[in-house]
């Protein structure tokens, strides 16, 4: 019976130290005390706050670069803008030039093949343009007033008795276009007179008409291109050109000045104006294709100032 009574209080006591042990070895596990709890959590949102540093600077870093591209992208297109403005464009295209950038160009002249066919030269160059048979229009409107080639001027309104060799005269678009010259130098814009419009642009500021070149000027020859002169920076001293005439300039009208001759007959092939940007050709480049087009296009970017290139260099 005492056996019995102590082998239970043993047993008890056993149980009893086998509890305090057991509590002492949970104290000491690792994350049992209430610092330990403490130092687990903060590493616990310390690593949550690093995934989410890590993960807003590897946007940050995507954006940045996002950025850095979009801006290489804005400084690639900014170049190739910068290039488009500086490069020559395509002559053979209509749409050579952004609508903005053309000039606009006026055609005084009836319906006839050779205002048509400049038109399409002009607008190949890079103008915008117009053309009328009558005064009804505003200078202000055009940056530049263009007199085509076509029939012989009346010569009558020059002073002169007509020649046997002279044909094909119409006195009412001869007069619409002298007042439509006069009305441009008015105003000091530019005017461009091409074979017979640089006939009769001489005829406006008083000058007269050789009505006869012994045999006519057809084809390419070559004219002589006076130093300093706005072709000349173009084209250099001596240029072969297409001609299709059988008068030309005799005397200079007030104020222009020759600056070109036909190197075999020494007659007037073109002149500028002193004070007024007032240009004739008696040539036809509205006749030698992208050569004529290119002609063209100098006086937009030299006369016009609608330059998209640098000058070329002068030749000899």
């Amino acid at each position: 019976m005492n056996r019995k009574r102590d082998a239970i209080c043993w047993l008890l006591v056993l149980i009893l130290l086998i509890s305090l042990t057991g509590c002492g070895l949970r104290e000491k596990l690792p994350g049992a005390t209430s610092d330990q709890v403490a130092e687990n959590t903060e590493k616990q949102n310390l690593t949550e706050e690093e995934k989410t540093i890590e993960k807003k600077t590897s946007v940050e870093d995507n954006s940045s670069a996002g950025e850095n591209a979009s801006e290489e992208k804005t400084s690639a297109e900014e170049k190739t803008s910068l290039k488009e403005e500086t490069t020559i464009a395509p002559i053979d295209s209509e749409e050579a030039f952004g609508e903005e950038e053309k000039p606009r160009a006026l055609i005084v002249d009836n319906e006839t093949g050779s205002s048509k066919r400049m038109r399409k030269y002009l607008t190949k160059a890079g103008f915008d343009v117009t053309m009328v048979d009558s005064m009804d229009f505003e200078v202000e409107d055009y940056d530049t007033l263009v007199i085509p080639g076509g029939h012989n001027i009346t010569p009558s309104i020059y002073g002169a008795e007509r020649d046997e060799h002279t044909y094909g005269t119409d006195e009412e678009i001869d007069k619409l276009q002298i007042a439509a010259v006069k009305a441009f130098a008015e105003k000091k814009k530019p005017i461009l007179g091409v074979c017979r419009g640089c006939q009769l642009v001489n005829v406006a500021f008083g000058g007269t008409i050789n009505q006869h070149i012994p045999g006519w000027h057809k084809k390419n020859r070559r004219v002589k291109i006076e130093r300093g002169s706005w072709l000349y920076y173009r084209l250099g001293t001596s240029e072969s050109v297409y001609h299709y005439h059988h008068q030309c300039v005799e005397k200079l009208g007030e104020g222009l000045v020759a600056t070109m001759w036909d190197k075999k007959d020494g007659h007037i092939e073109g002149f500028e104006h002193e004070t007024l940007p007032v240009y004739g050709i008696q040539w036809h480049p509205d006749s030698m294709g992208n050569r004529g087009i290119d002609v063209f296009r100098y006086y937009k970017e030299d006369i016009l100032g609608m330059e998209t290139v640098k000058k070329y260099e002068k030749k000899d």
